[in-house]
């Protein structure tokens, strides 16, 4: 299994790509429909959806959680605010500021 740290890193890598990027759901296929974050047919994941993919399915709720949750303690507003309402660049701050605090950990 990888580490959160590892699985912040893929995710950011995954949605790096504004083409890859979405808000509204966790992921979209090419017709723009939404669909899961697993879903083969998912071409562009919103930074939850790409932290379900990139870790395996592993939910907010499950296995993942703890040291995620615990890496978002102090921020403002969480990964679906930050996503939906703030847009990419926010996302991405986010993920860097995660990661830094995944890191030091």
């Amino acid at each position: 299994m990888s580490s959160t740290y590892e699985i912040l890193t893929n995710a950011q890598e995954l949605i790096s790509d504004k083409k890859r990027w979405t808000q509204g759901a966790y992921a979209r296929d090419a017709n723009g429909g939404k669909v899961g974050a697993l879903n083969p047919n998912a071409v562009c994941w919103c930074w939850t959806g790409a932290v379900i993919k990139c870790g395996g399915g592993q939910t907010f709720g499950a296995g993942l959680s703890g040291e995620l949750l615990d890496l978002l303690k102090g921020e403002t507003a969480g990964p679906v605010h930050t996503n939906d309402d703030k847009g990419h660049t926010a996302a991405m701050a986010l993920f860097e500021r995660l990661r830094a605090k995944a890191k030091a950990a």
